[in-house]
């Protein structure tokens, strides 16, 4: 009884003070022989440390879901409220069988998912793609340091959708930096896809080699310089100095455009090979103006 009059008076003081104590009864339980009557009076406490638990898991629930009503940049309060949560409970582990502890996290990553999802659709100075990002690249790099059985999966998840999200970011914001090449080598696609030999493209008014000879002319280095830091300046507004996925994003930027530009150079190879056409700039210079920017000053 006085046993339980502890659980019920510290539960209700702090309902943190649940897991530990759940925590710490299952623990004595598996070093307890059954049948005994320390025994059944452990089981009798678990089932009560364990409705405080509940209500603990369900409180953190509720507060993950409805922190972000005031958005702000940068990393979530749900973020932030899940990972030390993530960090208190694994602190009080011992030899205690996680399965509890494990379904908690579950359900609370997935209330950290909604939340995100709420977070970057309240931002007003920066692309819901970024608040995404940034969070779930937070979560990633929080799980992998930490390693915590149970959320293998989730950690995965994270990556993905911190992927998936640049890759969709800088897709949109970069665009196609050589935006009449891009136009001209979609007709050559069209023509190669329609069936038209690549032997014959050049055989096109449209698409002559003296055409493409022309619009490789628009786009110098010097251009294509200025085109690309001013999309650099854009983005660097976007992220927060928190964890450097500014540079992140340059990179990915520089990796994206130099895809762009060897399609272009397979094509030309392709279509029309002994033109002797080429960019005027080459991919060490490319790399140069990434380098030149990327590092936030």
């Amino acid at each position: 009884a006085e046993l339980e009059s502890f659980i019920n008076t510290s539960c209700k003081f702090d309902p943190y003070y649940a897991l530990p104590i759940y925590l710490s009864i299952l623990d004595r339980l598996d070093d307890t022989q059954q049948e005994s009557f320390l025994f059944n009076v452990l089981r009798h406490c678990l089932d009560t440390s364990n409705l405080y638990f509940n209500e603990m898991h369900k409180m953190q629930k509720k507060r993950i879901l409805e922190s972000n009503k005031k958005a702000r940049r940068g990393t979530a309060s749900c973020v932030l409220q899940f990972t030390q949560f993530l960090l208190f409970s694994e602190s009080l582990m011992k030899n205690a069988r996680r399965s509890s502890l494990d379904l908690c996290y579950t359900q609370l990553a997935e209330a950290v998912c909604q939340s995100i999802e709420v977070f970057s659709t309240h931002q007003s100075k920066m692309p819901s793609e970024v608040a995404t990002i940034e969070n779930y690249h937070f979560i990633y790099h929080f799980l992998f340091r930490n390693k915590i059985d149970g959320l293998d999966k989730f950690r995965t998840h994270c990556h993905k959708k911190y992927k998936d999200s640049l890759e969709k970011y800088v897709k949109s914001y970069l665009g196609t930096p050589l935006d009449k090449i891009n136009v001209f080598f979609e007709g050559v696609n069209l023509k190669l896809n329609s069936g038209v030999p690549h032997q014959e493209i050049g055989f096109y008014s449209e698409f002559s080699k003296q055409k493409l000879k022309a619009l490789i002319t628009d786009y110098s280095v010097k251009e294509v310089k200025k085109g690309l830091e001013s999309v650099m300046k854009k983005i660097e507004k976007h992220f927060t100095k928190e964890q450097n996925l500014f540079t992140v994003a340059c990179l990915t930027m520089q990796a994206e455009f130099i895809k762009q530009v060897e399609g272009y150079e397979n094509l030309m190879k392709l279509c029309y090979p002994d033109a002797g056409l080429k960019f005027s700039f080459s991919v060490a210079q490319i790399h140069a103006i990434f380098d030149g920017k990327s590092p936030r000053h």
